[in-house]
């Protein structure tokens, strides 16, 4: 009965830190392009699902953006507005550290502001670094 109840814990808690593969983006017109971002780990959704047509924030961003370029080196100094309890602290030290997230001159990153296109167009600029 102790193994049953050990392997069943084991099972719970594995399935707990998986990632959420949601099919809200079924039907989408981007369907396949996101089921691959899905199938490949960068894109994991949450528990309201992938939610394709919402905006995305600057924290959600950076987690993208870490997955896809494997970025898990963090910088030795964060941002004045993030904290080790949040989700994403990690995520914006691997932003900064990898040169893609800088903050602003008061040292802010605003990680739950939706990022705009020229924020995403900036970021993705220093990340290819065209000559």
């Amino acid at each position: 009965m102790k193994r049953f109840l050990a392997v069943l814990l084991a099972f719970i808690i594995m399935s707990l830190s998986l990632p959420v593969y949601a099919s809200d983006y079924e039907g989408h017109w981007a369907e396949n392009e996101i089921g691959y971002l899905v199938e490949n780990g960068i894109v994991n959704g949450d528990a309201q699902g992938v939610r394709p047509e919402a905006y995305i924030t600057r924290a959600e961003f950076a987690a993208v953006i870490n997955r896809n370029f494997n970025f898990n080196t963090p910088a030795s100094e964060g941002f004045k507005d993030i904290s080790e309890k949040d989700w994403y602290y990690k995520d914006m030290l691997f932003a900064k550290e990898a040169g893609y997230m800088v903050g602003d001159d008061n040292g802010y990153c605003n990680p739950n502001k939706n990022i705009t296109r020229a924020e995403a167009a900036t970021v993705y600029y220093r990340l290819l670094k065209p000559e």
